[in-house]
């Protein structure tokens, strides 16, 4: 058996951590023979790996334009260090345990200085990003962010060393969702041209008016503002909204003039960039997914010219998966989110499109805490309780109850044999047995009572059910008692 590592996290292995939340765990070595090690050091660390390739050409291969060349970086977050024991130390063949405890930070702990000049990658210390891995287009292209506990034994005589690691799931802690408020997002002013075909004009005389046959242009100037919010949760509700403003007029337009919305069409812009950097220069893989959320016709809403905001959507929500993973910009990877706004208007007779982008902030899952129980208010309705329980007796055994009354039987058997003569009870046993049974004899049931003793006397061969002593007997003295007045 060779030496095992083992790094143990105490609690539910799929736990999600968040800020100042405490890892306790348990480091075990087991040896098979007695051997020495140097020492046992345990890391808790954040990083940011990502993995790129590109092609290059090598002169004199004629294969170089198929040649591809590996970039890696790895970008670390935070390195918090304990050394369990620090040796030469001799270990007998069994097996030991450390334990150990660390606290979650909240933020990053260097400054990267080859970090990428963007404004889509953070240089300086900032909060840490949530647990996250994507694949890129390029071949073998990825970038991950992963948090993990790794063990390392340092073995002596030149022997390699042995390491364990485990991997915590981090997600930033997010308070109770508020409903996402909408915020303005004026756009460039637009403009409408229009065509009047009979507009007056004068001569530069001033003599003459009449009326042109060409078309004159003439235009409405407007400024469009869609209201959307800046951060939202998922499941939260996304309310969009346009209003529409008059600046300019050329036509005449009167205060009744209204905007109708045709079309309505809605997408989510997903935008991971990874960078890479190699010996000379830096690279960067962006990867760009678009889901469309909204695409439907509204031919029932029309929007004022008086900016007056009007909603465009109902019960916009987002979703809850893998792909609406919170925001954030690290060293060398960075997530944002775009909403992408087309709407086609009709005013009169013309139809145009207006368009937009707006930056949108993912805000981490919200996880209630779990339900504590209710105490009950004292100005609650008070309801009557139900009464206590309270121990009553049992009812007697069987064993306590047949002695007494076997008693009682013989007690019955005596008073009848003293009561009547032997041919009496004859006459009286026979009549009742007969009764109760057609089938069952006299003399059979009478040395049937009298060689039982049970609570119970049966005729042999009966189908009917046995008869209790005391019945047979109150009912022979109420048939002996019947005959004689």
């Amino acid at each position: 058996m060779a030496t095992v590592l083992n790094v143990t996290i105490h609690g539910d292995p799929c736990r999600i951590y968040h800020p100042a939340d405490k890892i306790t765990g348990t480091v075990y070595l087991t040896t098979s023979s007695q051997e020495e090690f140097k020492q046992l050091k345990l890391n808790f660390r954040g990083q940011c790996k990502t993995t790129t390739t590109r092609p290059y050409y090598v002169s004199g291969n004629e294969h170089s334009l198929a040649s591809r060349k590996m970039l890696k970086e790895t970008v670390t977050l935070f390195d918090q260090e304990k050394v369990l024991f620090q040796g030469p130390y001799k270990m007998s063949p069994t097996q030991h345990e450390w334990h150990f405890e660390y606290t979650f930070p909240s933020k990053s702990e260097t400054t990267y200085q080859k970090a990428v000049k963007s404004a889509y990658y953070n240089k300086h210390p900032h909060d840490l990003p949530p647990s996250f891995r994507c694949l890129t287009e390029s071949y073998r292209g990825e970038g991950y962010v992963h948090y993990s506990i790794e063990a390392t034994l340092v073995r002596g005589s030149f022997k390699s060393e042995v390491r364990n690691l485990r991997y915590l799931l981090f997600r930033r802690r997010s308070e109770r969702p508020t409903p996402a408020k909408s915020h303005p997002n004026v756009l460039e002013s637009q403009q409408i041209q229009m065509h009047e075909d009979f507009r007056p004009r004068v001569d530069k005389f001033g003599k003459a008016i009449h009326y042109s046959t060409l078309p004159v242009p003439t235009s409405v100037k407007f400024t469009p503002t869609f209201y959307a919010p800046k951060a939202v949760a998922p499941k939260q509700v996304i309310d969009l909204g346009l209003s529409i403003k008059q600046i300019q007029d050329q036509v005449n337009c009167n205060d009744t003039e209204i905007f109708t919305v045709d079309r309505l069409r809605v997408e989510l812009l997903t935008t991971t960039r990874v960078a890479c950097r190699g010996v000379l220069s830096q690279t960067q893989d962006v990867v760009t997914r678009s889901v469309t959320c909204v695409d439907r016709k509204l031919p029932g809403i029309s929007i004022p010219i008086d900016d007056t905001p009007i909603a465009l959507t109902r019960g916009f929500r987002l979703t809850d998966n893998n792909e609406a993973s919170p925001s954030f910009k690290s060293y060398s990877i960075s997530r944002i989110y775009q909403i992408n706004i087309n709407i086609w208007l009709r005013w009169r007779d013309q139809t145009f499109r207006l368009s937009t982008s707006i930056e949108l902030d993912i805000l981490p899952r919200y996880d209630p805490p779990p339900p504590r129980r209710q105490r009950r208010s004292v100005d609650a309705e008070l309801v009557d309780p139900l009464p206590l329980y309270t121990r009553t007796e049992h009812a007697p055994a069987y064993e306590e109850v047949a002695p007494a009354l076997a008693r009682d039987v013989r007690e019955q058997r005596l008073l009848f044999e003293r009561t009547f003569s032997e041919s009496q009870r004859d006459a009286l046993l026979g009549a009742t047995s007969s009764s109760s049974s057609s089938s069952s004899s006299g003399d059979d049931s009478s040395a049937a009572d009298e060689s039982s003793d049970d609570l119970y006397t049966s005729d042999e061969g009966s189908a009917t059910p046995p008869t209790p002593f005391l019945s047979r007997v109150s009912s022979a003295v109420i048939a002996s008692r019947s005959s004689t007045g």
